[in-house]
């Protein structure tokens, strides 16, 4: 009788012991897995933070040249139409 108590407890006790070394083998899996996808995410941010800078920078460049671009057309257009007013051509000296 004493025998089948101690292999009760022995059969219950290597079971605990797979429980928790399961549990360890797990958590270690999970462990890796949320490293792996912070690590992801933060590639992932960087590549964003520098694809936002470049966006940034090329909508300035682009803000210049429409400045530049609407300035001449706006010079133009005021030179046509003071040339239509007055019914003669302007010169640039006289169009402030």
């Amino acid at each position: 009788m004493q025998s089948v108590s101690e292999k009760l407890r022995e059969y219950e006790r290597s079971l605990r012991q797979a429980r928790a070394e399961a549990y360890a083998q797990a958590e270690t899996e999970r462990a890796a897995a949320m490293k792996e996808r912070q690590q992801t995410l933060n590639e992932m941010r960087a590549q964003l933070t520098q694809t936002i800078a470049q966006e940034k920078k090329t909508i300035a460049q682009q803000a210049g040249e429409a400045h530049v671009t609407l300035e001449a057309e706006s010079r133009r257009l005021a030179r046509e139409i003071g040339s239509r007013v007055l019914s003669r051509p302007l010169n640039d000296g006289e169009m402030n």
